[in-house]
């Protein structure tokens, strides 16, 4: 029996792409882990700046592509984010990163 042997080949650009989502998820992961899941039955009442902050992360984090700090901020300048359900959020948070 002879077997042909296959080189699998993977570009630069893959493993960079890949290298900066687990650096992501490294940086901004963190910080999501620990605001998920709170470690009492206790709901916490956020501030719009702390929900805001939280929202931003999750959304850079989740994202494949780069984002403009400055152009998101002005994109969700609009939103009342003390009175948003986390349910408004992540529907939030998907229709930006569709549009990115």
């Amino acid at each position: 029996m002879t077997g042909k042997v296959t080189a699998m080949v993977i570009d630069s650009g893959s493993i960079s792409n890949i290298l900066r989502t687990y650096n992501k998820q490294l940086k901004y992961g963190r910080i999501s882990a620990i605001v998920d899941k709170p470690s009492s039955s206790d709901k916490l009442d956020l501030s719009p700046e702390a929900k805001k902050a939280m929202f931003v992360s999750r959304l850079v984090s989740e994202s494949e592509k780069e984002i403009n700090l400055d152009e998101l901020n002005r994109k969700l300048s609009g939103y009342n984010f003390s009175k948003m359900t986390d349910e408004e959020l992540n529907s939030l948070k998907d229709e930006i990163l569709k549009s990115l």
